[in-house]
C-alpha cells in the first residue's frame, strides 16, 4: 500500500513536470489554471496515507503548489486539502479496525472497501485530463489499454534471451551454427 501512495503523488509531480507548471482544460488545452486544487488534494492525501503524518504531507503540499505557474494561495491550498486530513484519518482508523482477511474480499455481498478516497486510474484520468503520451511517462495512473501494453511488452522481453531471441529462435541459431561449423570441416 506505501508504494502504492508514494507511486501515485509521484506521478502527480511527474504530470506537473511534464506540464511545465501547467494545467489541462477539458479541451486538453495547457492553462495556468484549473486542477491546481484536485491535484493539492490528491497529493495532500496520498502523502499522508505515505508518510502517516499531515502536517508534513501539507508542508510538501504547499512546496508542491509551488510548482505551478500561478500557484494558489496558501490558505486556500490548507483550505480546500482539509478533507484530505479528514480522508486520511477515516482510512487510518479503518485500517486499524479492520480485520485483515476482510480486505479486497466479498464480505456480505459486497467487495470490502477502505475507507478515505479509493479513486479508479479511469477517474483520476478523467478527472486530470490526462493525456496517453503523459501516461505513457507515468506509473500508476494509466488506463487499462497502456497498463495492457506494458504487460505484453515486459512478457515479451521475458521470453527473449540476452540476444533478443525467443527459445525456438536460440534453437535454430544453435543448429545453423552447428551445421556451419560441420561444413567448414568438410562434412
Amino acid at each position: 500500500q506505501l508504494k502504492l501512495h508514494y507511486t501515485r503523488f509521484m506521478d502527480l509531480v511527474k504530470l506537473q513536470e511534464m506540464r511545465n507548471g501547467y494545467c489541462r482544460n477539458s479541451a486538453y488545452e495547457l492553462v495556468k489554471t484549473g486542477q491546481r486544487e484536485e491535484m493539492c488534494f490528491l497529493y495532500r492525501y496520498w502523502y499522508s496515507l505515505y508518510c502517516n503524518d499531515y502536517d508534513l504531507a501539507l508542508d510538501n503540499t504547499l512546496e508542491f503548489n509551488q510548482g505551478f505557474k500561478e500557484p494558489l494561495p496558501e490558505e486556500e491550498v490548507r483550505k480546500i486539502t482539509e478533507s484530505a486530513v479528514k480522508a486520511y484519518e477515516a482510512w487510518l482508523i479503518d485500517s486499524r479496525e479492520t480485520d485483515e482477511s476482510k480486505r479486497g474480499r466479498q464480505v456480505g455481498n459486497k467487495k470490502y472497501k477502505h475507507k478515505g478516497y479509493n479513486y479508479r486510474n479511469e477517474t483520476l484520468i478523467k478527472m486530470l485530463n490526462i493525456t496517453v503520451e503523459e501516461m505513457k511517462e507515468l506509473k500508476t495512473i494509466i488506463s487499462k489499454e497502456i497498463k495492457k501494453e506494458r504487460q505484453y511488452t515486459k512478457e515479451k522481453a521475458a521470453r527473449r534471451n540476452e540476444n533478443g531471441l525467443t527459445k525456438k529462435q536460440a534453437e535454430k541459431k544453435m543448429f545453423f551454427d552447428e551445421v556451419q561449423k560441420l561444413h567448414e570441416q568438410g562434412m
